[in-house]
């Protein structure tokens, strides 16, 4: 599962279509169960570096960057029985759920969204209003509609970033074969890194100018990440037969 589909059904919130609609906010994160992989904002680089592998993947024509969760089709190794999250930091794009942007094409404006199909929202009076008797935002509408614009701001912000290593021809294709200590393996593709070689070989000029946009930052803590590729593997939990999913 991706965002996209995650988001199929969002829909921009307006008191018209949701003035008498409640929301109880569903513990965990079971909505994320068949998600491979998250986009992730560049400034949250530094935060995933400690437990996530953090890696670029093409979208039609545009590279976006991800957090790895997984290493085969709808496999997540983050998420807990009990749909607790199994690691300190848990990306923006999934703390926001289930609000989100909705931004205009070639515009950085945007309207405040919510997915329909949310567990938590009913109109049987349970949880929190998202708009009070008046019609106006209710404190959690208010409070992610902050939460949401910050975030959109930052995957404007992200875009670029991804935008421009794309430009520079920084990102390479990888192929790894991962196995945990139970001898399971995983085999990890479409998905891109940047070039250390081709980084190294940048120009002076260049390299001044990523540092001081912030982005060498960023790029070194994406490698840094990659030494988790190894600990993502050991999330796999065996299969009974020993048998490879």
């Amino acid at each position: 599962m991706t965002v996209s589909a995650l988001l199929k059904q969002a829909v921009p919130l307006t008191q018209e279509r949701h003035g008498k609609t409640f929301i109880d906010p569903v513990k965990g994160y079971g909505f994320a169960r068949e998600m491979t992989f998250v986009p992730v904002l560049s400034r949250e680089f530094g935060d995933l570096a400690s437990d996530y592998v953090v890696a670029f993947i093409k979208t039609g024509e545009d590279v976006r960057s991800v957090a790895l969760l997984g290493l085969a089709e709808g496999e997540n190794l983050y998420l807990a029985e009990d749909d607790s999250w199994k690691a300190a930091y848990v990306p923006a794009m999934l703390r926001q759920y289930p609000f989100v942007a909705m931004m205009d094409k070639g515009s950085e404006n945007g309207v405040l969204a919510i997915a329909e199909d949310y567990a938590g929202l009913n109109k049987d009076g349970q949880g929190e209003p998202l708009f009070d008797w008046e019609g106006r935002p209710g404190d959690l509408v208010s409070r992610a509609q902050k939460f949401v614009a910050d975030v959109a701001q930052g995957a404007l912000r992200t875009e670029a970033i991804c935008a421009r290593l794309a430009d520079l021809d920084l990102l390479s294709p990888i192929r790894v074969e991962l196995k945990n200590a139970k001898g399971e393996a995983r085999r990890i593709g479409g998905v891109m890194v940047v070039d250390r070689k081709k980084l190294n070989a940048l120009d002076a000029e260049t390299l001044h100018d990523l540092q001081q946009s912030g982005m060498l930052e960023a790029i070194y803590e994406h490698l840094h990440s990659m030494r988790n590729l190894r600990s993502l593997a050991e999330r796999i939990t065996p299969a009974p037969s020993g048998a490879l999913n």
